[in-house]
């Protein structure tokens, strides 16, 4: 008997089945303006990609909203099944509807940026339709319960923006970033996916739930090379996700890339990307993996990637002199910030029946917020730099941002909310996001890795602050520019995110509690828990 699927389990992946619609919708839209074109009038094309932008900026924010309508009430209501959807292979919990948010917010910004940066380009809207397929994968990511599904998002999301990267077909670095990105993406991939083979051989399951009572079972009575190949395989799976969020040593590809690829992309691989391989790491480690935290070969492991992340991300991005590459390096040490917590979360142990699981809740929640405030963080910079762009048509290097505070004041103040922000200066935000993760790592007594970063925030510092002396103590060249004013929407997108980094910051507790509810509430499932 074939099973049969409820409506249940196809509101459970609303969110990609609303954005492939939308992205249907640019599709027929793209079709009809080049129809258009060659019955009507060609100059029809000037207005293709606006067109397009704004219908997928409309269908964005009503996916925001009817996602918000379809999954709050259930996670604020009765528990969700302990099956999941689609025979448990997909978790609709709190978690999915937090990373969902997350995804559509920096779309949304994306795409507000996009109108503008493609404008001044006069390029082709076919770039919102590859957001869009993106988006769809990393939704799938985060709500993953099975590790088919779970690779399955995570080439829907990457494919798109090894395009995306490229998509400037006249520029050769936009062509040689998405040829590298692609070629090590493609051995991350086949990596991962040996590692997930492995996985399902030894263990006889790739659904989470199952794996993680057969890796078990093989830490408590298999052999040794039964552990031996359980290892590897978690390893590889481990080295294909450390390659998305540009962990050290799988980040050499992040300046290349990041420089070469347009500035809205940029943005966006920065905080989409990062954001959707960091939350199918922590899914897969407390539920797939929740047996080998117990191992301390991982936690030693993740020490040393945390300590070589952020301190190379931070010491080479003090040499950078072009701001896309100092941002390269600055969002590898963020990367470095975040296996803290994740460190954290793995020392926190094995969740059993009836224990208290407060320091797990603390160093999950931890992470969330700083995932939060690395998205409104970052997309502000770069809103800040298409701005630029869009004025000067050249890039972004330091020089460039010299007498800014005079040009154009706003843009510098702006710019400079979001540098001490990333810098960790109170009250912005990535302050209260930094100190989070710190007392999670304290918390677990991991004293060592919270001292080594303090230290890193402080040395970076230096070149966050170096841009607003750039900025306000330099004078700069005389530009002549012709449309003294910027698009509404790179506005929107700064102001925003601004008041974000700014709001979120002074009041982090109004924020905090309800990402604890996304670990704590029961929407969350824990394989050795009731």
């Amino acid at each position: 008997m074939i099973p049969s699927l409820a409506t249940y389990d196809f509101l459970s992946i609303l969110t990609p089945i609303l954005l492939a619609l939308v992205a249907l919708g640019a599709m027929a839209l793209d079709a009809l303006g080049s129809v258009a074109a060659m019955l009507v009038d060609a100059s029809v094309l000037k207005y293709r990609s606006k067109v397009i932008g704004a219908f997928t900026l409309f269908g964005l924010l009503v996916i925001l909203v009817v996602g918000w309508m379809v999954g709050l009430p259930p996670w604020l209501g009765s528990p969700l099944r302990s099956s999941g959807a689609f025979f448990g292979q997909v978790l609709p919990d709190g978690y999915t509807l937090f990373f969902n948010t997350l995804f559509l917010i920096a779309a949304l910004a994306t795409t507000i940026l996009s109108l503008a940066y493609w404008d001044a380009l006069q390029e082709r809207g076919e770039s919102y339709i590859l957001l869009l397929l993106s988006v769809i994968g990393m939704s799938l990511m985060a709500s993953a319960h099975d590790l088919l599904i779970f690779f399955v998002g995570l080439e829907t999301m990457s494919i798109p923006i090894y395009v995306l990267v490229g998509s400037e077909r006249k520029n050769v670095r936009s062509n040689e970033a998405a040829l590298k990105y692609l070629l090590l993406g493609a051995f991350a991939s086949a990596l991962l996916l040996y590692g997930i083979a492995l996985l399902y051989g030894i263990t006889g399951s790739i659904g989470y739930r199952d794996m993680a009572l057969g890796v078990g079972n093989i830490l408590l009575t298999g052999d040794a090379a039964s552990k031996t190949v359980l290892m590897v395989g978690v390893g590889l799976l481990l080295v294909g996700l450390f390659f998305k969020v540009a962990a050290v040593p799988f980040h050499m590809w992040t300046p290349d890339v990041y420089e070469g690829a347009p500035t809205p992309i940029t943005g966006f691989m920065a905080t989409g990307v990062k954001a959707a391989a960091f939350a199918a790491l922590v899914r897969i480690f407390i539920t797939a993996f929740a047996p080998v935290w117990s191992q301390e070969t991982l936690l030693v492991v993740l020490f040393i990637l945390a300590v070589l992340t952020m301190t190379l991300g931070n010491v080479t991005a003090i040499a950078q002199r072009d701001v896309k590459r100092m941002l390269a390096y600055s969002s590898i040490a963020h990367a470095g910030y975040l296996l803290v917590g994740l460190a954290a979360l793995a020392a926190s142990g094995v969740p059993l029946p009836g224990t208290a699981m407060s320091e797990l809740f603390s160093s999950g929640s931890s992470i969330l917020f700083y995932l939060l405030a690395y998205t409104f963080m970052t997309l502000g910079a770069f809103g800040v730099l298409v701005a630029l762009e869009r004025e000067k048509q050249v890039a972004q290097s330091l020089e460039t941002l010299a007498g800014l505070s005079t040009r154009r004041p706003g843009l510098a103040a702006m710019m400079a909310i979001f540098m001490f922000s990333l810098a960790g200066v109170p009250p912005f935000i990535g302050f209260a996001a930094k100190f989070y993760i710190i007392q999670s790592a304290v918390t677990m007594e991991l004293y060592v890795l919270a001292v080594i970063m303090v230290v890193n925030s402080a040395i970076s510092a230096y070149y966050y602050l170096r841009i607003l002396v750039v900025m306000y103590m330099q004078p700069g060249e005389r530009l002549t520019i012709t449309d003294p004013t910027l698009p509404f929407g790179t506005y929107v997108v700064n102001v925003v995110m601004a008041a974000a980094v700014l709001v979120i910051g002074v009041f982090p507790e109004t924020v905090m509690p309800l990402l604890g509810e996304v670990f704590d509430k029961g929407m969350f499932y824990f394989p050795f828990t009731k």
